[in-house]
């Protein structure tokens, strides 16, 4: 006869094989729904000044363990190849946030997680009842968010990167541990959008725009590696909190909406908040983004037209210098 403690552990065990069976349905359903949209594989990215030349390189985890949508094998592959150029090494992280994950780990990326009620919500909003139906959305437990925090302070480095609702719901207590507050809606600028795509979603943060911080991220280190021009491409905005500095500023005429087709007496002014902040936290740091794509690059093929890209493969942008700063000052390159 079995001791209750036994019993209990097969009960666990039967419960994560049940939520990972969802997990895959869900995964399975939502990609046949969306447009084929995946990593471009004739990007190829080229370091010209690695960063880190010399062992022991540092190792950076990308989280694959909360139902995330970008993965180091995935749409974020491009990115993962991105930072091998420049001398890190990159593995996937398949467990929870633990100490003892964190302990052989130099930077921690987690992008777009949504856990499994995430997962189901992003079904419901694909499907058209966003309206109608909100699960309790939050991909990461007590313990992971308090690991997370506890090992930055202490002098760890961390990239959370998530769009808009369901993805930022489900991220949304774990930015705010270091004091950035997710507004979870989808941000728009007609004034400030990329005018070939038409889409007043997709930003441009120049220093023409003068939506671009001073900030080491975006001077890198020299001339070579400034930043000058960004795009995001449909996400959300933050406030930075009072450990934070906005990396790319949002203009006076940003608005912000609860759906993706809201109207517009339902939106909200987004002026003077951001869609990247840097945070100094303890000894640590963190960089917190309000869109996942700009670190990508995906090819959307549409049936008739050019393949539209999106993210670091796109002409005339600079967003893979973007994301090599962003990983270089996490790790004290740059100041």
């Amino acid at each position: 006869m079995l001791s209750s403690d036994r019993r209990a552990q097969r009960l666990r065990r039967l419960t994560w094989q049940v939520r990972a069976g969802c997990a895959l349905a869900l995964a399975g359903i939502l990609w046949a729904a969306w447009p084929a949209q995946d990593s471009d594989a004739a990007f190829r990215p080229q370091v010209a000044e690695p960063a880190f030349t010399t062992s022991p390189r540092p190792r950076v985890v990308i989280d694959e363990a909360h139902v995330n949508i970008h993965t180091a094998g995935g749409r974020y592959r491009p990115f993962a190849r991105l930072l091998e150029r420049d001398g890190f090494r990159v593995s996937a992280a398949e467990g929870r946030i633990t100490p003892e994950l964190l302990r052989t780990t130099d930077v921690y990326v987690t992008a777009n997680a949504l856990g499994y009620r995430g997962a189901a919500q992003m079904l419901t909003d694909r499907l058209g009842l966003e309206r109608l139906v909100h699960f309790d959305v939050d991909a990461f437990a007590d313990d992971e968010i308090a690991a997370l925090s506890a090992w930055v302070a202490a002098g760890g480095r961390a990239l959370i990167v998530t769009d808009h609702a369901p993805t930022a719901n489900a991220a949304q207590r774990l930015a705010q541990a270091f004091g950035v507050e997710m507004t979870t809606w989808w941000l728009e600028d007609a004034a400030h959008s990329d005018p070939d795509g038409g889409n007043t979603a997709t930003l441009i943060f120049s220093r023409d725009n003068g939506l671009l911080a001073a900030h080491p991220i975006l001077d890198g280190r020299g001339q070579h590696e400034r930043v000058s021009r960004v795009i995001t491409f449909t996400g959300q905005a933050l406030r930075p909190g009072p450990h934070g500095v906005a990396l790319l500023s949002t203009s006076p005429t940003a608005r912000e909406y609860p759906y993706r087709a809201s109207r517009e007496a339902q939106g909200r002014s987004a002026a003077g908040l951001a869609q990247a902040v840097a945070v100094t936290f303890g000894k640590g740091r963190v960089v917190i983004l309000g869109e996942a794509a700009a670190l990508s690059a995906q090819r959307i093929d549409v049936p008739g037209a050019p393949p539209y890209l999106m993210g670091m493969n796109r002409d005339g942008i600079d967003n893979q210098q973007f994301a090599l700063n962003i990983m270089r000052w996490l790790m004290g390159v740059l100041p």
